[in-house]
């Protein structure tokens, strides 16, 4: 994944209830000498009379109780981690963007859209985009101000859109005009991420049926992201370079 990394292996999810339990029956691990001399206590009580067969006797009980808990707990885990929270509404914790849109939002990449939802299949616009890739980058200072004619100066947006266009990684349509609003092609998306990496060589990417729609501009970008799973396919053999990039497609790339 291009957004997930920045030189180093980040966790894709904070503390969960997995985690949580894990640290229990590391504490429950610490202490399996304790119980276990208690259970040969109270085994042995069973079996003759000791000066300990009240002691034993008494814990036996509370000892197979825990041991009951701690096993279902264990059991519990996986169960447990399978439903872990993402954090919308509209994110299931097992659609195959969840771990993506999960890290997006701890990393502080991507926002939601209001309401507790991500709202995974809705577009990127243009000026999102830019966000993303300049919170990627540390939200570096900027100096000076865009050329383009439909951007507004102190707008949420304006410092990503002033630094990807000094970085020369999302370009305007000409005229002075960048688009803001506007959706994000899927070409037009993988190719700004191919700028960021720094226009890396493509090697052994995937022959798509509709290569010949695919611009001049973004062919080694599109090559580049398929050879090294930076953007999925639209579906089998097909890149769909026109169609516009959904939310969830942003954030697993």
């Amino acid at each position: 994944d291009f957004l997930h990394h920045d030189g180093n292996v980040h966790a894709h999810r904070g503390a969960s209830l997995a985690d949580y339990l894990g640290n229990g029956f590391r504490i429950f691990l610490r202490l399996q000498f304790f119980i276990f001399l208690i259970v040969f206590l109270g085994v042995g009580s069973l079996v003759s009379d000791t000066p300990l067969v009240f002691l034993g006797r008494m814990f036996l009980p509370l000892t197979l109780m825990f041991l009951s808990l701690m096993l279902t707990l264990a059991l519990a885990v996986p169960a447990f981690a399978a439903v872990e929270n993402t954090g919308y509404s509209d994110v299931d914790a097992d659609a195959w963007y969840a771990e993506a849109v999960i890290y997006c939002r701890a990393h502080g990449l991507m926002d939601g859209v209001g309401g507790g939802r991500f709202d995974p299949d809705g577009t990127l616009t243009r000026a999102q985009l830019a966000t993303v890739l300049y919170r990627m980058e540390g939200e570096p200072s900027v100096a000076g101000e865009d050329s383009f004619t439909d951007t507004d100066s102190g707008a949420w947006y304006s410092n990503a859109v002033l630094w990807a266009s000094q970085q020369k990684l999302m370009e305007g349509y000409g005229g002075g005009i960048f688009g803001t609003d506007d959706p994000v092609t899927r070409q037009d998306m993988t190719t700004t991420l191919w700028r960021y990496a720094g226009e890396l060589a493509a090697e052994g990417g995937n022959d798509f049926t509709d290569e010949a729609d695919i611009a001049g501009y973004a062919s080694a970008a599109v090559d580049w992201a398929s050879a090294n799973d930076i953007v999925r396919p639209a579906s089998e053999g097909v890149f769909a370079p026109k169609t516009n990039a959904i939310r969830a497609q942003v954030a697993d790339a």
